[in-house]
């Protein structure tokens, strides 16, 4: 099966495209919000539903190619992690690459953007949802398997988002302060 999770209305309109034109049935499962259908930065221009475009497993970061640190996020949390590294001025020096596709799992595609910012760059997996219920348990072996083919073994990948819950909903003020949270730990020791 395909697991994604898009980020703009161009990748969605391609996920659904590709499934459609393959010759061979596979079960997409899309886990995009629906905030993101009303974001006005969520958004496409025509050039990137036309000829010669498609969908992007992993999308780079081309605002901050030399950047030494670097945060793997999937869905609407981007939008969230760009907004804060323009409120603190980390522009060119933090760059967040979007992971939308989840399973089968871009190995290549994600070697090629690490690679892109050399072996001692600190990389964070940065998420909204709990430890155990959002992305990590999945993509952090994967992440690792990745920097040992760029020759980043040994190295740590990060982890930033809300600790292990039971319950995936909290109340709106303990969601605010856990937003908090994390947003504060995403970029400790940034500079």
């Amino acid at each position: 099966m395909t697991v994604v999770n898009p980020t703009t209305p161009a990748q969605f309109f391609h996920l659904l495209r590709r499934q459609m034109l393959r010759n061979y049935r596979k079960p997409l499962i899309v886990a995009a919000p629906k905030g993101l259908l009303r974001a006005p930065e969520a958004s496409s221009t025509l050039a990137e539903l036309g000829p010669g475009t498609s969908f992007k497993p992993i999308i780079a970061d081309t605002s901050a190619p030399n950047a030494k640190e670097v945060f793997l996020v999937s869905g609407k949390v981007y939008y969230e992690m760009v907004k804060e590294r323009a409120a603190r001025g980390l522009e060119g020096k933090l760059a967040i690459v979007r992971v939308e596709q989840l399973s089968p799992f871009r190995f290549e595609g994600l070697a090629e953007t690490l690679k892109a910012h050399g072996t001692d760059a600190k990389i964070r997996w940065v998420q909204e949802e709990c430890r155990n219920q959002g992305a990590w348990t999945h993509v952090e072996p994967r992440i690792r398997a990745v920097l040992d083919t760029i020759g980043a073994s040994g190295k740590t990948v990060q982890y930033v988002g809300r600790k292990e819950s039971a319950v995936p909903g909290v109340s709106g003020t303990q969601h605010k302060q856990q937003w908090a949270a994390l947003v504060e730990n995403a970029f400790t020791g940034l500079a």
